[in-house]
């Protein structure tokens, strides 16, 4: 195929996507080696592979069980060795992933600036040289998703010694407010890696609609799995227990600990900029996602019903609190409001 395309078009190049997947019925016997039909490309020298990550996950970190996966070590090792070659190969990581897993939930996740950051920064360290070909697959629009384009592309040009630097080069020409803002914003990545990434409550978080919940059934994964309300009615004592300690409570300290970064940014009015406003928004809406997906479950059967901490108590009325029907000139699509769209489309 690739001699085929030379033939027709002298000089294009020509190229594989390297993508993820878990699953024995994936996986191929070639020349002695057992590995993910994806991997097959490295025996056709003319193509040149892209290596393939998903979601806010990185390479070098816990994927989350993203496509059945706990670490993308295979396609890491891939990457590596490619360029320790001095062999092509390109990485395509995401800045957002859409379906159902984060802008179309809504939520704000500059988390994935953290992970584009790292994987540039421990490639480089590790292979001794830095990637010369890398692009993001994004989907993102509302909720500050253009942060992680922006950041991810000055990040292939110019790598910081740290992703926090970045944050801070960003909004500090926004003056003394977008200063205050970008130390929220790290605290607030720092917050979500470790309770999406290492506290593994990023299902919980995520949306779910009729094909995640198939897929599941059927085996079939992609974003990261949850226990379902239906599900979590049938858990046992101990199983309850353990869903308590490992989701449920954890889900409320990260929800106070979103909620006090919110507490802590000026007001909206005192902001100065749609730009700041915006990310005053997408903490708002984070942190009531994270108090809302915490209420459901505990709402549910009565052997899962726990006091709430007493944060939690205050009513949350929907028209004032979810951002409905507020809109930032020019910084969001036309027509009805995001959270209206996604309410209207019952994705929970």
């Amino acid at each position: 195929m690739a001699s085929l395309i030379d033939e027709l078009r002298p000089g294009t190049g020509v190229s594989a996507s390297v993508h993820v997947g878990n699953f024995d019925n994936l996986r191929v016997d070639y020349q002695g080696e057992n590995m993910l039909y994806y991997f097959l490309v490295k025996f056709v020298p003319a193509v040149v592979p892209w290596v393939h990550t998903v979601m806010y996950y990185d390479l070098y970190e816990d994927a989350g069980g993203a496509y059945n996966y706990d670490e993308f070590t295979e396609h890491r090792q891939f990457l590596l060795d490619r360029l320790e070659k001095q062999e092509p190969v390109g990485y395509f990581p995401e800045s957002a992933y859409w379906i159902t897993f984060d802008d179309s939930v809504p939520q704000y996740l500059p988390l994935y600036i953290r992970s584009r950051w790292l994987d540039l920064w421990q490639t480089r360290q590790q292979a001794q040289s830095p990637l010369t070909e890398h692009i993001l697959f994004s989907t993102g629009w509302e909720w500050g998703y253009w942060q992680n384009d922006y950041l991810t592309l000055r990040m292939n040009y110019e790598l910081p010694d740290d992703w926090r630097q970045a944050i801070g080069e960003l909004l500090e020409p926004l003056g003394k407010q977008g200063v205050q803002v970008a130390g929220t914003v790290v605290e607030l990545v720092e917050l979500q890696h470790e309770f999406l990434i290492e506290k593994r409550l990023a299902a919980y978080l995520a949306g779910v609609d009729f094909y995640i919940e198939t897929g599941k059934h059927a085996g079939i994964i992609s974003q990261p799995t949850r226990i379902l309300i239906d599900e979590a009615a049938g858990l046992d004592a101990a199983e309850i227990a353990d869903f308590r300690s490992q989701v449920i409570d954890p889900l409320d300290e990260f929800a106070d600990g979103l909620e006090q970064l919110f507490e802590h940014l000026p007001a909206d009015e005192e902001l100065g900029s749609d730009w700041l406003r915006e990310i005053r928004d997408g903490l708002e809406i984070d942190f009531l996602r994270a108090r809302y997906v915490s209420s459901v479950y505990r709402g549910q059967p009565h052997h899962l019903r726990l006091r709430l901490p007493q944060a939690s108590r205050r009513p949350v009325p929907v028209e004032t609190r979810t951002g409905q029907g507020r809109k930032r000139p020019g910084l969001s699509q036309p027509g009805r409001s995001l959270v209206h769209r996604v309410i209207e489309q019952r994705i929970l």
